[in-house]
């Protein structure tokens, strides 16, 4: 580990220099800096690259010419905006000229800083470099929704190549990234995906899982899906359920009209509002009688779901 050593507060930095353990710069800090690295000694933000990381500045010598000491410059357009990677040159954030350094984001997805996490998350989905698929995989296991949701979107560009190691997180041990790795996949409607998925619907232990299984496969739109959704009208999480029925609306399957009309009667509201609304998706004329009945429901949200879908199969209030 790189030892912080820091001059007591106010004592002279002219013969002193501190290198950045980054970028290698080497360059004086005034009193008020110094102090800032005592406050913050794991986010202080090197003010040439902009970089801040879990690790210490280095106290060295000042590099001398004809004897006298001679730092690094400084640049008067730099100008400090706070201690975590906001220091800007002309407006621009130093930080941004380093984002197509693979190395450097991977690291920032553990960064204290749940900003540096959440932009880290973002810029490695520009990189078209799979090496970067892995790390943003783990990330689902961020605590911060900003993060997770820039992982997913960014393995959604990754594309294809993000599919066979989201296919394999569908086994992972935490809840979270099974969760968020059917999600992607049904964002990225690759078909190499529907067995797993479908495996996933059946057998996850965990019903949010299990519901985005559903909703992915929806999303998907492969008849082999077709009886697994069917089957999973009957889970005993009402979550799953309602995204079975709403993923069979997706499937746009006939076969589906009928078990979807048996789900008008559920006893969660929401599951009967998303089978109302996947009847009339569907299309089926078989589906006008029971979603007329269904306008005399106790839920107002599911009597305008059924209403809905009547006006989408042509029927009009009054007409036989």
């Amino acid at each position: 580990m790189i030892i912080l050593c820091i001059p007591a507060i106010g004592e002279t930095t002219d013969n002193t220099c501190w290198q950045c353990p980054v970028c290698g710069t080497v360059f004086q800090l005034t009193p008020s800096e110094v102090a800032t690295i005592l406050a913050y000694p794991y986010n202080y933000v090197c003010p040439v690259c902009g970089k801040a990381y879990e690790v210490n500045f280095v106290q060295v010598s000042c590099p001398t010419v004809n004897g006298y000491s001679q730092p690094e410059p400084r640049n008067d357009n730099v100008e400090q905006t706070g201690i975590n990677g906001n220091y800007q040159q002309n407006g621009e954030v130093l930080g941004q000229k380093h984002t197509n350094d693979l190395d450097s984001l991977i690291r920032d997805l553990k960064n204290r800083d749940s900003s540096v996490r959440a932009s880290a998350a973002e810029s490695l989905g520009n990189l078209n470099d799979s090496r970067a698929i892995d790390p943003l995989i783990q990330a689902f296991k961020d605590k911060d929704s900003s993060v997770e949701v820039n992982a997913e979107k960014s393995l959604v560009k990754l594309g294809k190549q993000s599919v066979g190691p989201l296919i394999h997180a569908l086994y992972d041990e935490d809840s979270s990234v099974r969760d968020l790795a059917a999600e992607t996949l049904g964002d990225l409607k690759d078909i190499q995906a529907v067995e797993p998925l479908i495996y996933t619907l059946e057998d996850d232990n965990f019903f949010v899982v299990r519901n985005d299984a559903a909703i992915a496969l929806g999303k998907i739109n492969d008849t082999r899906a077709l009886d697994p959704l069917i089957q999973a009208l009957k889970d005993n999480s009402s979550l799953v359920r309602q995204g079975a029925a709403f993923a069979l609306g997706d499937l746009k399957e006939p076969r589906a009209v009928e078990p979807l009309i048996q789900s008008l009667k559920d006893e969660d509201k929401y599951v009967r509002k998303a089978a109302a609304k996947s009847l009339g998706d569907i299309g089926s004329p078989l589906a006008v009688d029971p979603l007329i009945q269904t306008l005399k429901d106790k839920d107002s949200d599911v009597r305008e779901a059924a209403a809905s879908s009547l006006k989408k199969l042509g029927w009009k209030q009054g007409s036989t």
